[in-house]
């Protein structure tokens, strides 16, 4: 699949030991793909735009996503957050020329940084927008229909909780042998989010243990 652009954006609420790490695992596994980042810091990720401080809203990090998409020239765009572990499988995917805009991988897991939740393991969650593939000019066009008549940016307190996807508007793949993982660390927008009420599962095919995981994410 070669008409694909990995789009990572950022906030940089995470500390930089946490962020290093999250996106030294992205250039590994998505390294073969060209990369737009959007970040309120200067970093180094492919192509780096920097929208400067503008604070962590859903406001915020949407246009974001529109500004990444924006940048990109390519067919499709490839979601990648800052505090998310992808396996190689979830960029290897090759989206049928006559299926939807939108793609959802289908086997994420939460790992939270406290010990205190799951047991200390992980949990899954359907999908998440933080593991997709998008169509970028609908992708654009979407955006920017949200966004109409509303400030470029907003401040924190000001959040704004757009509605960009309907129910269930996308279609599912992945691979059962390798997971996603969405890292609850606490310094992001999302505290808490929807898992599914089965038992938590203390090891993940390519993750190992969660504890063993979370020590190396936290460490340092």
């Amino acid at each position: 699949m070669g008409d694909v652009t990995v789009l990572f954006y950022t906030a940089n609420t995470e500390p930089e030991s946490f962020a290093a790490k999250v996106r030294e695992r992205l250039r590994e596994v998505a390294g073969h793909l060209p990369i737009v980042s959007v970040s309120q810091k200067p970093i180094d990720l492919g192509e780096n735009v920097c929208v400067g401080n503008r604070g962590a809203s859903y406001h915020n990090e949407y246009q974001q996503i529109l500004v990444g998409a924006r940048a990109a020239r390519t067919e499709w765009v490839i979601a990648a957050e800052a505090d998310f572990l992808y396996p190689r499988a979830y960029f290897d995917f090759e989206p049928p020329a006559d299926g939807p805009d939108i793609w959802r991988y289908d086997n994420v897991w939460i790992l939270w940084r406290s010990r205190l939740y799951a047991g200390g393991g992980f949990k899954r969650k359907r999908n998440s927008e933080g593991a997709q593939w998008a169509r970028r000019e609908p992708l654009v066009r979407r955006l920017e229909a949200c966004f109409a008549g509303q400030p470029e940016w907003r401040e924190p307190g000001e959040d704004w909780r757009v509605k960009v996807y309907g129910r269930n508007e996308w279609s599912l793949f992945g691979e059962p042998d390798q997971p996603a993982v969405s890292v609850k660390s606490g310094w992001g927008m999302r505290p808490s989010t929807k898992v599914d009420r089965d038992d938590p599962t203390t090891e993940l095919p390519l993750w190992g243990q969660a504890a063993d995981l979370r020590e190396e994410l936290f460490r340092g």
